[in-house]
């Protein structure tokens, strides 16, 4: 007989490896989470990385197999006879929608109705809008509470509609609009918000919802070094290979990288991570691809940069920056939903960013001084307690409700 209660994350993906933003908050997030419930975890098909976080969850489910001729035909005959047992057992609702946002994965709809009509469980925590509609109408049809961890806005909120929707692939998702994000919000019992502007929209636009917000913690780590000479110094990035990394990558690389290395000819740029495979070899460059730990980089590096030009959501490379310790440039869309973090970084228009990181590399005493505030920042704003406060009261509620119910 188990002691906690279970917690079933539906994602859209397997969210492995750990060098994307989205997989770094689902792994912290299930960590916090496992300190009072068990956690579990449905994904759409199986992948051989499932063995990389087996540790981390307390069961792992997936809705089919793809990987040889054999279950590419199973996949396919599998598919109309889970179909055709969902409408009959959940209803039409689980698969019928005319709306642009949504992506139904029947094979994972099938698994997520199969635990949690085998596992008693507490609470679903779907990632992602994309998932609503098959996790919604199970958890509305079994009587689980369905909370929604957002990670983004993409329309809601949003002036621009084509930089929002960057990430989402579906076919016809360019005729979505505020109003269909907003009708898939609405089938939650509960929204949790990646950062306090996007919980501000949310709750502006659902007054009746129930909105949390929980920052991506994370552990201040000071490692002394004596200061390195400047102009032999290195410059870090560090990023997946998501298109507003990609874009924001080339810009720098294009627009502002020659301008540095023409007035400090010896400083050079490291990159970690999948977007070096997008990244053409070029002088003082240096790419170090997927990283399993970055300590070495941050400490090294004489400053980190994020010259994000577009996005949503929380920039989790900000938050990892400065929970390093390092003086951070990057544009006023890297720092939102961050409150108070202005002292503790650098933060310019993308045109100002080589000027600034010029000025930065010839004031070493300046960079130490952001150094400080960046470590002060985190250990005042990014620990567990204060990115969680509301994740544990908020679940009781709904479990609580639902168990009176």
């Amino acid at each position: 007989m188990h002691d906690k209660p279970l917690i079933v994350l539906y994602t859209h993906k397997l969210p492995y490896p750990h060098d994307t933003g989205t997989n770094q908050r689902i792994k912290t997030l299930v960590a916090y989470l496992r300190q009072r419930y068990r956690v579990g975890l449905v994904v759409p098909t199986y992948h051989v990385d499932i063995e990389h976080l087996e540790q981390d969850y307390d069961g792992i489910w997936y809705g089919s197999r793809y990987d040889s001729l054999w279950n590419k035909l199973r996949w396919q005959a599998g598919l109309r006879i889970k179909r055709f047992l969902l409408q009959i057992k959940v209803g039409a609702s689980v698969l019928c929608t005319g709306n642009p946002m949504a992506r139904v994965n029947v094979h994972a709809a099938w698994q997520l109705y199969r635990v949690c009509r085998k596992e008693t469980v507490a609470l679903i925590i779907v990632q992602k809008i994309l998932n609503t509609v098959p996790a919604t109408a199970i958890a509305h049809h079994l009587r689980i509470p369905v909370v929604l961890d957002t990670h983004d806005l993409f329309y809601v909120g949003k002036a621009s509609k084509p930089e929002s929707a960057i990430g989402l692939t579906a076919s016809n998702i360019h005729t979505a609009t505020a109003q269909d994000e907003l009708s898939l919000l609405r089938q939650y019992d509960a929204l949790i918000a990646i950062q306090h502007e996007d919980a501000d929209i949310l709750r502006r636009q659902l007054p009746s919802m129930p909105v949390i917000t929980a920052l991506h913690p994370i552990k201040a780590i000071r490692k002394r070094r004596s200061f390195q000479n400047p102009h032999t110094s290195s410059l870090l990035f560090v990023g997946s290979a998501s298109a507003h990394n990609v874009d924001a990558l080339d810009f720098f690389l294009t627009n502002c990288f020659p301008n540095i290395v023409g007035q400090c000819p010896d400083i050079r740029l490291d990159i970690c991570g999948s977007v070096t495979a997008t990244v053409a070899i070029l002088p003082n460059v240096h790419l170090h691809g997927r990283v399993e730990n970055l300590d070495d980089y941050y400490a090294a590096a004489i400053l980190v940069i994020n010259p994000i030009l577009a996005g949503s959501g929380l920039k989790i490379k900000t938050v990892e920056a400065i929970a390093h310790g390092k003086c951070l440039v990057t544009t006023p869309i890297g720092i939102e939903g961050l409150v108070g973090i202005h002292e503790a970084v650098v933060c310019v228009q993308p045109e100002l960013l080589a000027e600034n990181i010029v000025r930065l590399l010839r004031q070493p005493d300046l960079i130490l001084a952001y150094e400080e505030k960046a470590l002060g920042y985190a250990r005042n704003n990014l620990t567990e307690e204060m990115c969680y406060q509301e994740i544990s009261p908020l679940i009781e509620k709904l479990t609580t409700k639902r168990n009176i119910a």
